[in-house]
């Protein structure tokens, strides 16, 4: 990082924050440095006279240059503007330092008088004070008395108190030090106490502040808003990108009614989630294996097993009629390991119960807390007509689309509809869905082995495009999605092939 050549003398401590940063720092830091200096050079606290040090735009009229007097004698005018404008030149005054028996140290009011553009005046103080101190100790009121730590920018930036310390305060930490400098609102006093005051705003805030010291008073402005906040909140440093997390997509899901799909990642415990229609995705890393999951109206509802216990773990609103259940894994005669290892159990909210289902042979369970877990006689759950509705249920094995599409399956493969025509499937056909098609009539999505088909009553359709993995199928929308070669899950429309999301592992 390179400094403009006016912020060189602090260079080691602006080096700790970025360059934008300490450029903006940068005025108020070099003001309040010539403010200090003045302040204290034209006190008697800083020792017996010593001739003089240079010259400087500051001081008393009997240490103006006589070459300014002789300005005021020849050009009055001139001298004039020159003083009205700041710009006489003057003697510095050169002191000697008595001997110190201790650290010079630094002490701040952190309560709720120094919030703000205050604070922002207690950090450049106290990096111009460290370069004059490289041993500078700070304090805090309202700490231990004598509590004194190495200055540092983040301790003094951390410190809150709620409460406004008093005089009395300020006299138990100043016997503890032999120099002291004080950094407060007015209403505290020190030998050396450097007070801050706002004195100007505009619609967002403070723009500048009235700083005084040894009876010297002068107005500084303010860092602008967005590095003002940054400087207040710590965040010195940019950090360095994330480098991108690569996860494995598995087992990809509809879960319910709602526009997301739901993938495993790369360990039993990572979810990942896509939102089709806005593309947006994330990766919830669950604290235990992750066993069921879905997507219900606007949080996401997971069953995770810990330790041998299957409770539910809900990332979004929680939901409280869920707090208290748990269930040995062993109730539910599953092996939690073994199903991590596969696809994503499906999972329905049905009133205060969780519907589950770890086999496609077996009816779904029903979780309760402070109930027994229990068999239904549900053989099929499936989402409402809209994202709060309660689930669909069926006692008998049916296959159910968009309400109020649904068919009941008959012998040699047949599949019945209510005032629509049978569809026969072939022999080992997977079902995956029901939706309409052409004409608005009904067809089933189906797999054979890997290759991905839509028949109806009147023809068959092989989708090519979404062949070559197994295939998931929205119960309300009419998608697809299915695994790439190169690891990503692409979602597309059944009727038109279009893609129109895709998850990948390096988002």
């Amino acid at each position: 990082m390179t400094l403009p050549d006016a912020l060189r003398p602090w260079a080691a401590t602006l080096s700790t924050m970025d360059l934008d940063l300490a450029t903006a720092l940068g005025p108020l830091l070099k003001d309040l440095d010539e403010f200090i200096n003045a302040a204290t050079t034209t006190h008697p606290h800083r020792g017996e006279p010593d001739g003089f040090g240079g010259i400087g735009l500051r001081g008393e009229p009997e240490r103006i240059l006589v070459s300014e007097w002789a300005l005021a004698e020849h050009f009055p005018h001139e001298f004039l503007r020159r003083a009205a404008t700041g710009e006489l030149l003057y003697t510095t005054p050169e002191f000697v330092e008595p001997h110190r028996k201790g650290q010079a140290a630094v002490l701040v009011d952190a309560g709720p008088d120094q919030l703000g553009a205050a604070r922002l005046v207690q950090l450049a103080a106290l990096i111009v004070l460290q370069r004059r101190e490289p041993d500078l100790l700070l304090g805090v009121l309202g700490d231990e008395p004598g509590s004194w730590h190495p200055a540092d920018l983040k301790r003094l930036l951390d410190a809150r108190r709620a409460a406004r310390p008093d005089q009395g305060d300020v006299r138990k930490w100043a016997d503890t030090v032999d120099d002291l400098w004080l950094l407060s609102s007015p209403r505290l006093t020190s030998s050396r106490c450097l007070t801050t005051t706002e004195s100007a705003w505009d619609d967002r805030g403070a723009t500048a502040v009235r700083v005084e010291l040894n009876g010297l008073t002068t107005e500084l402005t303010l860092p602008g808003r967005r590095h003002g906040v940054r400087l207040l909140r710590g965040n010195l440093r940019t950090p360095p990108p994330d480098p991108k997390r690569t996860t494995t997509l598995r087992f990809p899901s509809f879960p319910g009614a709602e526009k997301v799909l739901l993938a495993r990642g790369g360990t039993d415990r990572d979810l990942v989630v896509l939102r089709v229609v806005s593309g947006s995705q994330k990766i919830h890393r669950l604290p235990g294996r992750l066993l069921a999951a879905a997507q219900v109206d606007k949080r996401i509802v997971t069953l995770v097993e810990q330790d041998g216990v299957v409770r539910p773990h809900v990332i979004g609103n929680q939901i409280r009629a869920f707090n208290r259940l748990r269930v040995p894994a062993e109730e539910l005669q599953i092996d939690p390991e073994q199903v991590a290892a596969t696809g994503l159990a499906p999972l329905h909210l049905f009133g205060n119960s969780v519907l589950c289902r770890w086999n496609e042979d077996w009816n779904w369970w029903a979780l309760e807390a402070g109930v027994p877990p229990r068999f239904t006689a549900f053989a099929v759950v499936a989402p409402g007509n809209h994202p709060a509705d309660e689930p669909r249920t069926s006692r008998t094995p049916v296959l159910l689309g968009p309400p109020p599409l649904f068919a009941t399956p008959e012998k040699d493969n047949r599949w019945r509809f209510d005032g629509h025509a049978d569809i026969v499937l072939p022999e080992g056909a997977r079902p995956l869905g029901l939706h309409l098609f052409e004409d608005n009539k009904p067809g089933i999505v189906f797999q054979e082995g890997l290759i991905l088909r839509v028949r109806t009553a009147a023809r068959t359709r092989t989708l090519t495009a979404w062949s070559g993995a197994p295939a998931v199928v929205h119960p309300m929308q009419p998608w697809v999605a299915a695994p790439r070669p190169d690891g990503r899950i692409e979602v597309g429309h059944l009727v038109t092939g279009q893609r129109i999301a895709t998850m990948r592992g390096d988002a």
